[in-house]
């Protein structure tokens, strides 16, 4: 038997060699800009976790101080009020 010669390489050849690499080559970079959207995303996710844990941590400090406030405020009334009292108290008794 002699060996058949190969037909020639030709555009319609070609043509499917390049249509079977565009479907794994497009897998291939989605997957690779998939993996890049990814990390972004999983860094702006957890840069917002952290920014709103420090906003929390502030509003739980600015609501404490406001709780202070208005504690030392009572504190204030309270000892007016003693001294009115007292003062109308020694009124009645004259």
């Amino acid at each position: 038997m002699s060996a058949a010669a190969r037909p020639p390489f030709g555009w319609k050849e070609a043509l499917m060699l390049a249509c079977t690499m565009v479907g794994p080559a497009a897998v291939v970079a989605g997957v690779i800009r998939s993996d890049g959207k990814s990390e972004a995303l999983i860094e702006d996710t957890a840069r917002r976790v952290v920014q709103l844990e420090v906003d929390g941590r502030a509003e739980r400090e600015r609501r404490e101080a406001d709780r202070e406030a208005y504690r030392a405020l009572a504190a204030q009334n309270a000892e007016r009020l003693a001294r009115i009292e007292t003062l109308q108290m020694r009124g009645a008794a004259r």
